[in-house]
């Protein structure tokens, strides 16, 4: 079986996947031979009216016409030309026949709608003047059958109809149920009068069948009504039946088809089929695009409005109503702004048939009318997935089109239907192709493409740089694996796209971004690595951040309509408690195009000095249309007026990915109309809609981050774990949890990973157990429902990570026995300061996994492993752990579980321990020293001894253990040692717990140690800082 594109037309817009699909080849079998004759009445002259008869046996688009004559007076010297097409060999029996012919009258328009039967010939011909029509016979051995298209014509559809092409033009389509060999058609002219009565004709262009070889076979449309529905049309009561139908399959989306019943009707119904070049097994989807001009459509009963139906064989196999449940807020929103849509369903079983199908009951008022674009048979897979490599984040597309030639004429589209008009400067993603000629490809039809960015090339080189503040900086020499680069065109640029070529001076503290490009001599592919540059102070580290937070949520507001309040505010208070686990929701009931607001004032207690940041956390189920104009954001003065102008949160970059149920925050700084950033009290969130549909939106809260002085009490001043009330764990959506000692905070999401073709069927559930102090509860990556999409988690911690902290990440899943680094193929971790990415985006080959029992978590369990992210030299605040799925393979089962995410101070034991993992020793004479990581970290040092029980191990403090501190000078903490604690053994151990501003930061770590007396120069010191 050759593969082949089987797609019914194109098919292109919003968030659906059109994937090539596998289907049997066709080839166009014309008759062998033909035959002609005149049927005349005994008082006519036999003469021959049949012209060109040997036109049917090519397709040069050349005919064979066959005329009918009435008789002078009730048939007598009438005549009727037959033209006979002959094959040599049996046709199997329910093989399709098409014979393309078009008539005189324009009588074959009005049969491509089938049930118009005899109200087609007895309005649209003069009985009197001439009632002309044709029969086909079909003969095969001692059987025939026969389809005639006067009054006779309903009486044989399930055997013959005509049927249109995508150019407009028309086909008897004949089935019969023996074998055959022999078409006849006959022409008739049954005129009352043939004095007044011209002569008559149909012409025939060809006549075949398909059989599965080479070639590709384009689609048939037909449409059929309920009796009397086109009566009310023809008598000018409202627009019924089908206009246009091939339209709907002329490889143009910007012409439709419309289905109608018009304002006035009975209860009936109108479809349009679409026959298929062959049956379709149900692992492919049909996909519609259509345009409703009345949105009521989608609210009326099971009984009537827009359907979708599958058949086989003229029977139907499944159907769906196109209502709102179905479509989804999304598209819902686009049918309601007047725009088209692309809908797509699953039949139960195999297909050759399509239909759009509008049905009514009797009402009067409510126009049912669809009009249809496209139609297209897809399955879930691209027919190309094909790595790129980019210069300046674009590629030329032509280079992965099967069989692409410049001298062919294609047609390119987004996977979302935007036409792309420059296909050799486009970003990696999913598009559609037509006019593809390689072998296995049909030029008539759409091949999808999918394109993501190669991750095989790289630039090698350190990624983070920490500078004193006023020193200088000369970055370190880069190289590349990226084949045919000079040493010239790899370069350093600073944000601004300068190259740098020397020496960098840094004299104010803060974080800094450069980026380093390699670019082939031939300048067709890119690398990029992004550096990080940390200026510190080392002398300042006598504070730490607090959050302060908008605690006034009593004012909000909302638009009415005739004093109808059109949104509401649910739950206001929680917008302001502090907690943001739990959150306020604004609804907008009735969404109005332009108008559509609710909002939400968050008022701090006092006026926040100007220029400072407002960070807001806020939760929608998002996609691209609700993202636009959705959300804005203003300050607000002491007075509750507003400052500036309205920013729109769909304009970060963040959020042109976003595309379903995502908690993140947003970050603004209040500014006025001139450019100034005056102090401010609060800030206004504001829900609108471009949708026209209801929608909601979730507040968590705002607040600001203030450095605050660390007490010289010696103690720390806030909570060491924060508490949350409003978590979401099985069972209970409003859980209390408290969360380990460096969590701060949660966010969780999904995103388009870039290929424009995520759907929004997975998030990320229970996240706020991925970072409480529960080893033993987890949140879920739902790996079953994530392909094509990128999951994201993201941690942020209390405290920002110096330089040289490590992250660890304890995984699980639910169906491997044994956790691998291979496994992990599908995830990816960046580490973050606010929203800016520090560090390279790291991969399961940047990963260290450690066995659970060597940490002394909890115990030895081969499904569960600690990630341990090695440090680096630039502070963070928060860590993002996201999986994509790009193909269907369940690498870790249907579920990921993350039971933890923490910050692990850095202390390195590699100069102290032995290898053979006996206990280091130690000798009580001399002071324990430790590297102090900077001034803003310290340590308690004391005793525990290790109990294990049931297969876990876990460490029990000794009581009265604390070291004194004896000096802390240069860097460099010493500590008293006055005990050997000889009882304890092997199981003895030292325990090393960190301190930021006084609180305790991250885990303990632990070191099995042995404490002597014996007489040692010094210790070896327990470093903490990268060399």
């Amino acid at each position: 079986m050759i593969k082949k594109i089987n797609i019914l037309k194109s098919l292109l817009l919003l968030f659906f996947m059109v994937i090539v699909t596998t289907a049997l080849a066709q080839t166009k079998n014309l008759a062998n031979s033909v035959t002609s004759n005149t049927s005349s009445n005994v008082l006519s002259p036999n003469y021959n009216i049949v012209e060109g008869q040997n036109e049917v046996l090519n397709t040069n688009n050349t005919f064979a016409t066959v005329k009918s004559k009435a008789g002078l007076v009730a048939g007598l010297f009438g005549a009727s030309g037959e033209l006979t097409l002959n094959h040599t060999t049996q046709i199997p029996a329910n093989t399709d026949y098409y014979l393309k012919l078009e008539s005189d009258g324009g009588t074959l328009d009005g049969l491509v709608g089938g049930g118009l039967g005899q109200l087609v010939t007895g309005l649209l011909n003069n009985l009197l003047l001439g009632d002309h029509y044709f029969g086909v016979t079909v003969s095969g051995g001692s059987n025939t059958f026969t389809a005639y298209t006067n009054t006779k014509y309903n009486e044989t559809l399930d055997k013959a109809r005509i049927v249109m092409d995508k150019n407009g033009k028309h086909y008897m389509k004949i089935t019969p149920d023996f074998q055959f060999n022999s078409i006849k058609l006959t022409d008739y002219n049954a005129g009352l009068i043939g004095i007044l009565t011209a002569v008559k004709s149909t012409r025939i262009y060809e006549g075949f069948y398909y059989t599965e070889n080479s070639d590709c076979a384009e689609m048939m449309t037909y449409y059929d009504s309920s009796p009397g529905l086109l009566s009310l049309d023809l008598a000018g009561l409202g627009a019924t039946g089908v206009k246009s139908p091939q339209f709907a399959i002329d490889n143009d989306t910007t012409t439709a088809s419309n289905i109608g019943m018009g304002v006035l009707s009975v209860a009936g119904s109108i479809s349009q089929s679409f026959i298929l070049p062959t049956t379709t097994d149900n692992t492919k989807d049909i996909q519609v695009m259509l345009h409703m001009a009345n949105p009521a459509l989608l609210s009326v009963g099971v009984a009537e409005g827009v359907f979708i139906e599958a058949y086989n064989n003229g029977v139907l196999v499944s159907s769906q109503q196109v209502n709102s449940a179905f479509l989804g807020a999304d598209l819902l929103g686009l049918v309601n702004q007047g725009q088209k849509i692309l809908v797509r369903y699953k039949p139960t079983g195999s297909y050759d048939e399509v239909k759009v199908t509008v049905k009514g009951l009797a009402n009067v008022g409510i126009a049912k009318t669809v009009d249809v674009y496209d139609v297209a048979v897809v399955n879930s897979h691209p027919d190309v997935n094909q790595t790129v490599c980019t210069v300046n984040g674009t590629f030329n597309l032509n280079t992965i089109v099967p069989g692409y030639s410049a001298s062919n004429t294609y047609k390119y589209y987004t996977y979302q239907g935007v036409e792309v008009t420059n296909p050799t400067a486009v970003k990696p993603g999913s598009y559609l192709v037509k006019g593809v000629t390689a072998a296995g490809y049909c030029a008539n039809q759409y091949v999808y493409i999918t394109a993501t960015q190669t991750e095989q090339y790289f630039v090698t080189g350190k990624s983070n740089y920490s500078v004193a503040q006023g020193a200088s900086l000369t970055f370190t020499q880069y190289t590349t694996n990226l084949p045919n680069v000079s040493a010239a065109n790899i370069k350093i640029y600073d944000i601004n796209g300068n190259v740098v070529n020397g020496p960098v001076s840094f004299p104010q503290l803060g974080t800094y971004y450069y980026t380093v490009k390699a670019i082939n001599n031939v300048g067709t592919c890119e690398v990029i690595k992004r550096l990080t540059v940390y200026v510190y102070d080392q002398a300042t580290c006598g504070f730490r951040y607090e959050k302060y937070h908008a605690t006034n949520t009593t004012d909000w507001g909302t638009v009415t309509l005739l004093g109808i309040p059109l949104g509401a505010i649910n739950d206001r208070s929680k917008a302001g408690d502090g907690d943001l686990s739990s959150f306020a929701t604004i609804s907008n009931i009735v969404s109005l195009v332009g108008i559509g607001t609710t909002y939400q004032d968050l008022k701090f207690a006092a006026p926040v000095t100007g220029g400072t940041p407002v960070m807001l956390k806020i939760g929608q189920n998002f996609s691209l249309t609700q993202v636009i104009g959705g959300i804005t954001v203003i300050g607000l003065d002491a007075s509750g007026n507003p400052i500036g102008n309205l920013q729109s949160v769909g304009d970060a970059a963040l959020l042109d990915l976003l595309v379903g149920d995502n908690v993140f925050e947003y970050t603004f700084t209040p500014t006025a109309t001139n450019g100034s950033q005056p102090a401010y009290q609060g800030v206004r969130v504001l829900l609108g809609s471009v949708l026209g549909v209801a929608n909601n939106m979730n507040v968590y809260g705002a607040y600001i981050n203030r450095n605050v002085p660390v007490q010289d009490n010696g103690s720390c001043t806030i909570d060491p774990n924060v508490v949350v009330k409003g978590a979401v764990i099985p069972g209970n959506t409003e859980a209390t949890l408290t969360l380990n000692n460096t969590a701060q905070d949660v966010l969780w999401g999904v995103e388009d990973p870039g290929l424009g073709v995520a759907t929004s069927l997975s998030s990320v559930l229970y996240p706020y157990q991925a970072v409480d102090n529960n080893l033993d509860t987890y949140a879920v990556f739902n790996t079953a429902v994530s392909v094509l999409n990128k999951q994201t988690l993201t941690a942020k911690f209390k405290q920002v990570a110096r330089p040289g902290d490590e992250v660890r990440i304890i995984i699980g899943s639910q169906n491997i026995g044994v956790l691998n680094l291979n496994l992990l193929a599908d995830f990816k971790i960046q580490r973050y300061v606010g929203n800016a990415p520090v560090g390279d985006l790291l991969t399961n080959q940047n990963f260290s996994l450690v066995d659970l029992n060597v940490l002394g978590l909890l115990g030895s369990n081969p499904s569960r492993k600690a990630i341990i992210i090695s440090a680096i030299d630039v502070p963070f605040d928060r860590v993002e752990i996201s999986h994509t799925k790009l193909a269907a393979v369940e690498l870790l089962g249907e579920y990921t579980y993350i039971y933890d995410v923490a910050v692990v101070p850095n202390l390195e034991f590699d100069n102290i321990i032995n290898t053979d993992g006996s206990a280091a020793k130690i000798c009580v004479s001399q002071p324990l020293s430790i590297e102090k990581l900077d001034n803003c970290t310290g340590y308690i040092v004391s005793f525990a001894h290790k109990v294990t029980t049931a297969g876990v191990d876990s460490y029990v403090d000794i009581p009265g253990s604390a070291l004194t501190i004896i000096s802390d000078q240069n860097g460099i903490i010493k500590y008293a040692l006055t005990e050997t604690y000889s009882s304890y053994g092997d199981a003895l151990y030292l325990k090393i717990q960190s301190t930021r501003s006084e609180c305790t930061f991250g885990d303990a770590q632990y070191i099995k140690v042995k404490i002597a007396a014996c007489n040692m120069i010094a210790n070896p010191m327990i470093r903490t800082r990268l060399k």
